[in-house]
């Protein structure tokens, strides 16, 4: 079997932390334009957190079981769909529903 290039396998790691240094600074911005507190809108780094951690326990199986690429292209089939989402949320509600 083929192995993916190395710039890919690090461009998915990457993208992970990526996407999250790019709305921690915006946290305060975001609260100010969905009208609430700050501390409600930190809960989405710690969603993400905690999303993150239980989807590594799922899907490290699962790609075990159906193999590699089906669950990366799921993810981030996923993973766009949610940003989608979230950029045009319009409460903070939906923001974190994403």
């Amino acid at each position: 079997m083929k192995q993916p290039p190395f710039l890919i396998l690090v461009s998915l790691v990457a993208l992970t932390v990526l996407s999250l240094n790019m709305f921690l600074p915006a946290l305060a911005d975001m609260a100010e334009e969905f009208g609430v507190a700050y501390g409600t809108m930190s809960l989405a780094v710690g969603g993400y957190l905690a999303l993150t951690a239980v989807l590594q326990l799922v899907l490290g199986p699962l790609s075990d079981r159906v193999g590699r690429r089906p669950v990366v292209l799921a993810g981030l089939t996923v993973f766009t769909l949610a940003s989608v989402g979230c950029a045009m949320a319009e409460t903070a509600q939906s923001f974190l529903a994403w």
